[in-house]
């Protein structure tokens, strides 16, 4: 019998987009993205499927996946620009294009989050973040299609025109927008709201960013999807790879699924929030907890370990703290841009590619991936009036600032 939890996650995927839609070639600019009403909601990819899934099957049966986005994500080489920066072999991973409407990283996590909500009967999701999350955003979009409503409690963070267009999204998607002092308040708030609440009505909480066991899932099959894409021979295995990290969800995925692999690869996570987000003792502990999970369900997954001396976490690239623009990162972000068209992001993409242009002279004669997990919205997203927003996020939507 079908599961109810797979049944309505197929069922959106009928209305959903097609897995084989045009990619740019590489270095070649981005075709532009589908509109909200013109993209459709979900690739149609049952769980069974995944490639984390083919090579520990008894976890198909133990985990909802919805099936948003499509994948696998392209793998390209980017011949332009690492002549530009002087790595001859530097291959792109489009985690951007990951969905036609909303891509970037989040579509991975929430695949696992979101449908661990529905399979447990929520109507609501709560998550938190900055006035400009990425991740809160998705939520909001792919909560909706999902049949959730979504609440999201957001802190203050610098504002710009990113944030002014996130927020406007969130409420044109009919997302609540709760300003809240920090993060930490709100985490707290929600806590009591979940302790408050009847079994019946409790609302599913997702962590910022989604990096929790349940969501770092996303970035562990995704590491299997680069195996395949790389015994398919869409790439050699890569040296190095670099990756934007916030919350370490996807990093410590990536760290776990290289190798559980067999990959030899040596993950460069580029810290772009606080220490008090990310940092080499939290990246272990989530890290040993993503496996417990793992094991948990299928005992036959590796038992991995991880020491903080190897998390391999750049430091140094944040500059004045989370979401402020670096001149190391606008310089990386327009070498991007005129190499290949592809437009990175100054809170995360941007900070992660100085540092590989920073380390480009030992990195000539390596294969480096570069993992492009920047946010990438569709051109028809729904977005409220100004007038709509709750009077706490009203001095956010001024212009963004001057470069620093």
């Amino acid at each position: 019998m079908a599961r109810p939890w797979l049944a309505l996650a197929l069922a959106l995927a009928l209305v959903g987009c097609n897995p084989t839609a045009a990619r740019p070639a590489p270095d070649a600019a981005p075709v532009p993205a589908a509109s909200a009403s013109a993209a459709p909601v979900a690739a149609p990819f049952p769980a069974s499927t995944l490639p984390l899934f083919r090579r520990f099957p008894a976890l198909a049966d133990k985990l909802a996946v919805l099936p948003i986005g499509v994948f696998p994500t392209p793998v390209e080489r980017a011949e332009r620009l690492g002549d530009r920066v002087g790595i001859p072999r530097l291959y792109l991973k489009r985690d951007d294009l990951s969905d036609p409407t909303c891509g970037g990283s989040k579509t991975r996590k929430l695949a696992f989050l979101l449908g661990d909500a529905v399979r447990k009967g929520s109507k609501k999701v709560i998550t938190f973040g900055g006035v400009g999350s990425n991740h809160a955003l998705a939520t909001a979009l792919f909560g909706k299609r999902a049949g959730l409503d979504v609440m999201l409690m957001l802190a203050p963070e610098l504002p710009s025109d990113h944030v002014r267009d996130h927020l406007l999204i969130e409420r044109g998607l009919g997302a609540e927008l709760v300003f809240m002092p920090s993060v930490t308040e709100a985490r707290a708030r929600a806590d009591r709201r979940v302790r408050a609440s009847a079994p019946t009505d409790r609302p599913y909480v997702i962590p910022p960013g989604g990096s929790s066991p349940l969501g770092n899932l996303g970035y562990v099959n995704a590491a299997f999807e680069l195996k395949e894409q790389i015994d398919q021979g869409l790439m050699p295995e890569p040296d190095v790879l670099y990756l934007a990290m916030g919350t370490m969800g996807s990093a410590v995925g990536l760290a776990i699924g290289l190798r559980a692999a067999g990959m030899k690869t040596r993950l460069v996570p580029v810290r772009a929030s606080s220490t008090d987000a990310a940092s080499e003792g939290k990246m272990v502990e989530l890290f040993d907890a993503t496996i417990g999970l793992l094991r948990s369900m299928d005992p036959s997954f590796p038992a991995l370990t991880l020491k903080r001396e190897d998390t391999g976490i750049r430091h140094g690239y944040v500059g004045q703290g989370y979401a402020r623009p670096t001149r190391k990162g606008l310089d990386a972000m327009r070498v991007f841009r005129e190499a290949t068209g592809i437009e990175l992001e100054t809170t995360y993409t941007a900070k992660a590619f100085a540092a590989v242009t920073d380390d480009a002279g030992a990195l000539r004669d390596q294969v480096v991936l570069f993992w492009s997990t920047q946010n990438r919205l569709g051109t028809d997203l729904p977005r409220a009036n100004e007038q709509e927003l709750p009077a706490g996020f009203q001095p956010f939507l001024r212009q963004e600032p001057g470069r620093p």
